[in-house]
């Protein structure tokens, strides 16, 4: 099974990254956007020179299109760019697609994402679930990235088949914009649907790309891939501090609402990002206010128990 070290990865690189590569092993930040998510500021450039100076890869995954990992192939020297796309589905909750080429990559977007997204560039209208039945149809690894995250991002707020989540491959143990208990409830999930993980980052500036990493080995896509999902792999990486992740989430809304605006979209981005919020709180408050009708009859029950013997075998 994956390996997983909670720690900062700063002492794997230079001389033990080195050391790891010659022993078969290649890392790649899995989880990273570029530009072109609406809400990214990391220009394509500026990944393939940091994935140059760290000497590591990285997956390009931005929200519902692929227009970033398109340049990084075009750009790239000997850079490890694996293709893939973050899709943002109906309830809100994500889902990450990494492809073998970017020929394959580009026929899921062209296909399963793009006309939906003329709907809706932000949350496109198909359901988790049926989402997860389509791309196991194409050759691609399907993962939950942070499953246990905020809001309505995190998979496990949906109820969704069993059967299903087996077709999922991968779960994401450590996403540096998660806490550390979202991320160990992760780990935990991982291990009992006896997946592999993976570690990214889910950084949307170029200083980010790289503090969480993924090891496995392969030195092209397919074995890196298939080494993932076989849990021959070492995960390594820490959740960002909350000022730093703050100051992210904040510049991160910024873009993204900019854009919307700039593409005639401000409200539409509005009535879709705060719909399904307001939806998983309202869903939130039902169960919280189940748990408080439950903890009030069990008190009104010990009550009554006090007052009527007969019961008092109950408790």
């Amino acid at each position: 099974m994956t390996q997983i070290v909670l720690e900062n990865p700063a002492g794997v690189y230079g001389p033990v990254l080195s050391l790891l590569k010659k022993e078969g092993y290649t890392a790649a930040d899995m989880h990273f956007h570029t530009e072109f998510s609406m809400d990214g500021i990391s220009k394509v450039n500026n990944v393939l020179k940091r994935c140059r100076k760290l000497n590591t890869g990285v997956a390009i995954a931005d929200h519902n299109e692929i227009g970033g990992v398109i340049k990084a192939f075009k750009l790239r020297k000997k850079e490890f760019i694996i293709p893939g796309i973050e899709a943002s589905c109906h309830e809100g909750a994500h889902l990450l697609l990494y492809f073998y080429t970017l020929s394959e990559c580009r026929e899921f977007y062209k296909k399963e994402i793009l006309p939906q997204k003329k709907i809706n560039p932000f949350f496109i209208p198909t359901k988790t679930a049926e989402l997860i039945e389509t791309a196991s149809k194409y050759n691609c690894v399907i993962c939950s990235p942070h499953p246990f995250g905020p809001g309505v991002t995190g998979i496990h707020k949906i109820d969704i088949p069993s059967s299903t989540i087996r077709k999922i491959d991968l779960i994401e143990g450590i996403n540096g914009v998660c806490l550390r208990g979202m991320n160990t409830k992760a780990i935990d999930w991982a291990n009992k649907l006896k997946k592999g993980m993976t570690a990214g980052t889910d950084g949307h500036t170029t200083a980010e790309l790289g503090l969480d990493l993924s090891l496995a080995q392969g030195n092209d896509i397919e074995s890196f891939l298939k080494s993932l999902i076989k849990g021959n792999s070492i995960i390594i990486g820490k959740e960002e501090c909350f000022f730093t992740d703050a100051v992210h989430q904040v510049v991160k809304e910024k873009f993204y609402f900019e854009r919307a605006i700039k593409k005639h979209e401000g409200l539409l981005w509005l009535k879709t990002h705060y719909e399904n919020e307001v939806e998983h709180l309202k869903n939130k408050m039902k169960k919280e206010e189940f748990h408080f009708h439950m903890h009030a009859h069990h008190r009104e029950l010990k009550k009554e128990s006090r007052l009527h013997p007969h019961f008092k075998h109950l408790f």
